[in-house]
């Protein structure tokens, strides 16, 4: 996909992720912020909550900045479809306030 002009996989950030923690299960996704802006997201399953600074932080080493998902949510099951595909209109940022997230960098 295209995000700000540059070219992203967002399967390449889901496989960072994978390879840095324990996750069982992540989406990333592109959703339209209050401004107006698309920015990235990352929900994730995983037995504990993980620091979100933790998880930006090791990411930071890994990643180029435009590739960093902006908020990340712990939920605790990403939706699926029938045939098992994650179901991407479900996964809804409307319990998310952002302006409590530790990490606010799209702007």
């Amino acid at each position: 996909v295209k995000l700000n002009g540059f070219r992203i996989e967002l399967d390449e950030i889901e496989q960072c992720i994978e390879n840095v923690f324990d996750m069982i299960n992540r989406a990333i996704v592109i959703k339209t912020n209050r401004s107006g802006k698309d920015c990235l997201y990352c929900y994730y399953c995983s037995k504990e909550t993980i620091d979100s600074s933790a998880i930006f932080g090791e990411l930071e080493k890994h990643l180029p900045p435009y590739m960093l998902p902006k908020l990340f949510i712990h939920i605790k099951e990403i939706p699926k479809m029938v045939n098992g595909k994650i179901d991407y209109q479900r996964l809804e940022l409307e319990n998310i306030d952002e302006k409590d997230s530790n990490y606010n960098r799209c702007k």
